[in-house]
């Protein structure tokens, strides 16, 4: 039992968001396969294969128009999450419209309004998860186990998909799941532990990150053009009635899920790009194939295992650009905006037409371009991008470890993703410059740094294995206490020296640092003197250090140990 207990704490987030993710990429698959099978119903081969397409467009819509609001606009998690689980439980009943509708226009209305609705969900989601590879180790696996789970499930359910209530039960249970995960603040703790708002942290290196997203959105827009050669023509056996694109060969997508996943946790996903190259390499048999109908099953594995892994490249590429950066939601979304929105345009009879030399040559001309473009930006590299790196520690295990306060955790999470001057990053926190530098102050002693440079060094490169885990957290949080009194002490009789504080003067000086928020009477009665002593105090410790205010004397007692940010 205590067992159990330990690794819930040690991995309640992983759990929590692999739930998550698996509630919307099978609520999102199955409708689509759902879609695929009823739409036939109502409009026969030719207008379905034009509704399958044209439906990617209310989606994308919803990816655009969602993604940047939430760039533009610093909405509250709390507000955000309830957001979310309201329009989740919207679902329900369109739905029933969807399963239980004979009316064509109710039918189509009704889907178009739930890919808008999955839209709205997918930046939510894809927000989390782009945080949560900045800030959680093992981050891969928990795409790969929600990925894969969710195709295993359609697997098991897809022998009924003809039994329209069996799909509709499923999708109406995660739908209410999904939505108490948001409504009850399940997901609303995530979010704070993985510090969900990035709204006024500002882009690292913007001018490399320009280069790098504006090459991997066109690398993505080749990769879609490669990998519709073959969309179509399965697309064509789905509405003639062929099962085999929803049998067994789909499940050679979760080979790819899974070791794609795997590596997205090594050197910060520099394998994904080579993987992601040799799974399309491998994919020119799919051209020979296509013209060879007696080939279709192996022909449709292997599709499967491309779709996968080029899915998974561009999904994981963007979580990556987005995390850290105040556009995360827009940009973590661009990926599959660019495959809804490609989907439709690439989409041609032509393709079956063009002989397999000029298929085969289109690729490899195609992928060339891509292998030139990822050694441009240095995404064939081996060397692991520090300002990019999977942490190997999360930032609340990394609090827990030093014994940092809530309220230092709570500086901490915030200044080792926050661009700009202490003064900014008061403000950005509400809090006063002297309590911002006192905790600051203390986060250094606590970690034995000299700044809070190293502080964020120390995050940022040291291993878990190299921090000494915690066995005694009170005995910690004792020692810490003292170490840093009598350090605090020390500081104050330097100060005091260097700017010739009376031994009274340095008292309230040191009653003062301790509790900024007190006001002078409290700090007066602390130390059984009367009001007027303590403003005398203070009026001379300002005289004495050319201090203008007692904010001013708090920032420069601080800077005096060099915290910069």
């Amino acid at each position: 039992m205590e067992q159990t207990k330990k690794l819930l704490s040690k991995y309640g987030r992983h759990i929590i968001l692999t739930i998550f993710f698996f509630f919307y990429n099978y609520t999102y698959s199955m409708i689509n396969i759902s879609f695929n099978f009823l739409v036939n119903n109502f409009y026969g081969k030719n207008e379905s294969i034009i509704h399958n397409r044209l439906i990617l467009l209310s989606f994308t819509a919803a990816l655009g128009i969602f993604g940047t609001l939430l760039s533009i606009f610093n909405v509250k998690s709390v507000l955000l999450s309830h957001f979310v689980g309201i329009i989740t439980l919207i679902t329900a009943p369109i739905m029933l419209f969807i399963f239980k509708s004979n009316n064509k226009f109710i039918f189509l209305f009704s889907m178009y309004t739930l890919m808008f609705i999955l839209g709205i969900e997918c930046v939510y989601y894809y927000k989390l998860m782009s945080i949560a590879f900045m800030n959680m180790s093992h981050t891969g696996i928990v795409y790969t186990i929600s990925m894969s789970c969710s195709i295993l499930l359609q697997y098991l359910l897809q022998t009924n998909i003809n039994n329209d209530n069996l799909v509709l039960y499923s999708l109406l249970l995660i739908t209410f799941a999904a939505a108490f995960m948001n409504l009850s603040g399940a997901v609303r703790n995530l979010n704070d532990n993985i510090q969900e708002d990035f709204f006024n942290s500002k882009s690292p290196g913007k001018r490399q990150f320009i280069t790098v997203f504006t090459a991997m959105l066109f690398i993505i827009v080749l990769f879609e053009y490669i990998g519709n050669f073959l969309s179509y023509p399965l697309l064509s056996l789905i509405f003639e009635g062929t099962p085999l694109v929803y049998d067994t060969p789909r499940l050679f997508i979760i080979i790819s899920y899974i070791v794609m996943g795997v590596f997205a946790d090594l050197k910060d996903m520099r394998y994904i790009p080579v993987i992601t190259l040799t799974g399309v390499l491998i994919g020119i048999l799919n051209p020979v194939l296509m013209h060879d109908g007696s080939s279709m099953y192996v022909n449709t594995c292997i599709y499967y295992v491309n779709a996968g892994i080029i899915n998974s490249f561009f999904t994981l590429i963007m979580f990556k650009l987005a995390r850290g950066q105040r556009h995360a939601p827009l940009i973590a979304v661009s990926g599959r905006i660019i495959d809804s929105f490609f989907s439709f345009v690439f989409i041609s009879p032509i393709i079956l037409k063009i002989p397999v030399v000029y298929t085969v040559g289109i690729e490899l001309v195609c992928i060339i371009i891509i292998m030139l473009l990822l050694s441009f930006t240095g995404q064939l590299s081996f060397e692991q991008n520090k300002q990019y790196a999977v942490q190997h520690i999360s930032p609340a295990d990394f609090s827990k470890r030093f014994g940092l306060s809530n309220k230092e955790s709570e500086v901490f999470l915030t200044a080792i993703n926050f661009d700009g001057t202490m003064s900014e990053l008061a403000k950005s926190m509400f809090m006063s410059r002297s309590v911002l530098y006192r905790n600051i102050s203390n986060i250094c002693d606590k970690t034995g740094c000299d700044s809070f440079q190293e502080v964020k060094r120390l995050y940022y490169e040291l291993p878990s294995e190299d921090i000494s885990p915690v066995d005694n957290e009170s005995s910690l949080d004792e020692s810490n206490t003292v170490d840093t009194t009598n350090d605090f002490t020390d500081k104050i009789s330097r100060f005091a020296n260097k700017y010739s504080l009376t031994d009274s003067e340095m008292q309230t000086l040191k009653i003062f640092l301790e509790n900024p928020f007190k006001k002078q009477k409290e700090l007066a009665d602390m130390q059984d003197i009367t009001l007027r002593t303590v403003q005398r105090h203070l009026a001379n410790i300002k005289a004495k250090t050319n201090s203008q205010s007692l904010d001013e004397i708090s920032e420069l007692f601080y800077s005096k140990t060099n915290f910069n940010l």
